[in-house]
């Protein structure tokens, strides 16, 4: 072939690849094509990499991309769904209770914390898992018929078995020190059902609702038609029978999934520590061992290793600054080593991942807070409309089940079955296959800590700063507001950096944002920072809206979709509000936003203003992660003391529960008085890990 037409046919083929190129990256980058995801990365980048030659350049690019061109895939094109003055979403969402809750299953910590539980998630327990069982004699139990339980701590099995043969022996005089011990291990995957809260609580008040619901469906639904007619009519949701009826209970729970089909092995719950109540024990678990341990040595007499008195080395004598400065520990006779390792076992738990024996399958979360189900929630003020309030609903501490109405609840139970039969009839692989626990844990991770340093910022300011009110005429005061501002700002420009875009800047000569009008929103729209907040709020969710991984989301996965985002969205509304009124009050760079920083009346009004929308923003998320003893507890190179989230059986202080149901005829001893506020809302506090014990 002559050296013309080999030009010719080069050039052709140049032209042709290049048209291509302008096809790929006009259509990879445009912002409202909703099928760009769909196009491989490797595609693309295959694409970019053909060589370009001079006659290819006028059409390989449509021009120079803006940076809001390359937010690909439009999740909402309203602009005013992404206004940073609009109301926020505290007052039409349930998205954070999700979302929290989704982020404590299988949590020691935040499940003792708030107790009553409104999450029922489908899990597994792998083969070759070992559990353990304490029982008073040599017979071996292989039914549901007994209510009998697996424990997942070996040590906190053991001490409640001795618990439990204690209070026996009381009745019958006898020594209750006879321990036979069973370590048991599954010869197959175990299908379970989860009750997050700590559902195995015998308490009053809601803690075992959501299981009840299953457990007596048909009893309650009759109750709740009588409530209706008889306003004052007793609940019977805490009937110390029915609490304390474990026996009934699991019979009536394993009834049900045997009649539905539904392919249940046993229930995991959490009291103390997790427990499996297994509706056959012969069935997936073998006996690795049965033996008679050992009586403890003073196993009812605390140590006396130390005298009842306060120790020296205790960061409640140290910090003068501690809530408990003033506080002895003193020996409790009620408290022996046995109760404590119960606390101490439990708290390996506390935190993300927690229990690791359960595997989850967050594809097949079914919540009471899920509004799709729970259609007249009772936790929203004005529910007959769509002018939803949280600021008068009842506190999170409050929550029962047994409030939402026999129609919810049905719907609820219904899903469930729906999910456990999907399960059963392995379509589970229709699931989307993301990881939803990494999803939330990242999230929190991101802005946990962030949250928290704001927070200290805004409501305490920075060590060397001037204290308050020092320097003549208050000058000390408005500087100090003035640096707290600015190093507030600079940590936002840090958390946001990457979704900062280069042209996101103010109109010349903003309006400076000082106060907010009668109507919520602030003097400037801040519409220009709108592309900050969407590239923020949809940057972890972005793809996840791709229709073929929409199309293979369950129900469950969609609500979780929407509580992940919900909160995310929240999240960066307030943060990136609060880094645009920075810019439009010049503590950004000035040679780069061109605008002079506002003046100290101004800074005083925008922390102000700022402390007070965070502590908003806080409270609605009410992450776990944010609740522990403050100050430390004393030494850690001493193991003096740990922080301990109070729970039944032992609360507070001189706190044990109530009187009465809570307590139940074979409960754990507790000091008989209590402080009400100990147990209905239960605050971290430091406990001694030797004796003298003292809570």
């Amino acid at each position: 072939m002559s050296a013309m037409p080999r030009f010719f046919l080069g050039l052709l083929t140049t032209v042709s690849l290049s048209l291509l190129a302008l096809r790929v990256f006009t259509y990879s980058f445009s912002w409202s094509n909703v099928q760009a995801l769909q196009i491989p990365i490797s595609q693309w980048l295959s694409t970019l990499s053909i060589p370009i030659s001079p006659v290819s350049l006028p059409f390989s690019s449509p021009g120079q991309p803006t940076d809001s061109d390359y937010l690909s895939y439009d999740l909402d094109h309203d602009i005013s769904n992404w206004n940073l003055t609009q109301n926020p979403a505290y007052t039409t969402s349930n998205s954070n209770l999700i979302f929290t809750t989704a982020s404590s299953l299988l949590q020691h910590w935040p499940n003792a914390r708030y107790r009553n539980g409104h999450t029922i998630v489908p899990g597994r327990i792998p083969i070759g898992t070992i559990f353990y069982h304490g029982r008073s004699s040599p017979d071996m139990v292989e039914s549901s018929k007994a209510g009998q339980k697996s424990g997942a701590d070996a040590e906190s099995t053991k001490e409640k078995e001795k618990e439990k043969e204690k209070a026996k022996a009381k009745k019958t005089k006898g020594d209750g020190d006879d321990c036979w011990f069973i370590t048991l291990v599954t010869t197959r995957e175990l299908r379970v059902l989860y009750f997050d809260g700590s559902s195995a609580a015998k308490m009053i008040g809601g803690s075992m609702d959501s299981q009840d619901a299953f457990a007596y469906r048909d009893e309650l639904e009759l109750e709740a038609e009588k409530a209706e007619e008889q306003k004052d009519a007793p609940s019977r949701w805490d009937d110390p029978g029915r609490i304390f009826g474990e026996v009934e209970r699991l019979r009536r729970l394993c009834q049900w999934v045997e009649e539905q089909g539904l392919g249940v092995d046993g229930f995991v719950r959490m009291e103390m520590d997790f427990e499996v109540m297994l509706c056959d024990m012969s069935s997936g678990m073998d006996v690795l061992s049965f033996v008679n341990l050992a009586h403890s040595a003073n196993p009812n007499s605390p140590s006396n290793f130390f005298s009842p008195g306060p120790d020296p080395s205790s960061s409640s004598t140290l910090d003068s600054t501690s809530s408990q400065s003033n506080h002895v520990p003193m020996a409790n006779p009620r408290i022996t080593i046995r109760n404590f390792e119960l606390a101490h076992s439990a708290s390996q738990h506390n935190a993300f991942p927690g229990e690791m024996k359960i595997k989850l399958d967050m594809d097949g979360l079914v919540s009471f807070y899920d509004e799709e189900l729970v259609r007249k929630s009772p936790y929203f003020v004005d529910n007959d409309n769509d002018n939803h309030n949280h600021d008068d609903a009842p506190d999170r501490w409050t929550h029962q089940v047994r409030r939402v109405s026999k129609e919810d609840a049905r719907r609820v139970r219904e899903r469930v079955e729906e999910v456990l039969l999907r399960q059963k009839e392995m379509k589970a692989q229709g699931a989307s296959g993301i990881d939803w626990q990494l999803l939330i844990q990242m999230l929190i991770k991101r802005y946990a800590s962030r949250l928290e340093t704001l927070e200290y910022l805004l409501a305490v300011g920075v060590r060397g700063l001037p204290e308050a009110g020092e320097g003549e005429g208050g000058i000390g005061i408005a500087r100090m507001d003035s640096e707290r501002v600015q190093t507030v700002f600079d940590q936002l420009e840090v958390a946001l950096s990457p979704f900062i875009l280069a042209d996101a800047v103010p109109a010349p000569s903003p309006a400076v944002v000082t106060e907010k009008s009668k109507s919520g929103s602030t003097a400037s729209s801040l519409d220009w920072a709108s592309s900050v907040y969407k590239l923020c709020a949809t940057t972890h969710t972005l793809y996840l809206h791709s229709p073929h991984i929409l199309r293979k989301m369950t129900k469950s996965e969609r609500t979780l979709l929407k509580a992940v985002e919900g909160s995310n969205k929240e999240i960066c509304r307030v943060l990136v509000t609060f880094w645009a009124e920075g810019v439009e009050n010049g503590l950004g760079l000035e040679n780069m936003y061109h605008i002079k920083k506002g003046t100290n009346t101004q800074m005083g009004s925008l922390r102000q203003r700022w402390e007070k929308d965070l502590k908003v923003l806080m409270d609605w998320l009410d992450w776990s992660v944010w609740q522990r003893c403050r100050p430390a507890c004393g030494p850690e190179a001493c193991f003096l003391e740990m922080c301990y989230m109070p729970t039944w059986p032992y609360f507070a202080g001189t706190g044990g529960p109530p009187a009465g149901p809570a307590q139940g005829p074979d409960g754990m001893d507790t000091n008989a008085q209590s402080n009400r506020d100990d147990w209905e809302r239960p605050k971290p506090m430091c406990i001694r890990r030797i004796a003298p014990y003292d809570f």
